[in-house]
């Protein structure tokens, strides 16, 4: 009796660590998407205002 109740716990146990496994996955997932989608963002604002200042100069230059 006490076996099986030791048993029985073990598995919810597992059944609970599977549930949060799976849920840590998929916000694992999510987040990697969020991060890699923020990145890109950020590097193509920083690239923009990069060509942007660039361009500035340029054309100052080519005014002097």
């Amino acid at each position: 009796m006490r076996f099986t109740l030791q048993l029985r716990i073990k598995l919810n146990d597992w059944s609970v660590i599977s549930r949060l496994s799976s849920c840590y996955s998929m916000l694992y997932f999510f987040h990697g998407w969020t991060l890699a989608s923020l990145l890109l963002v950020a590097l193509c604002l920083t690239s923009k205002t990069l060509t942007h200042c660039t361009f500035k100069r340029h054309l100052r230059r080519n005014e002097v």
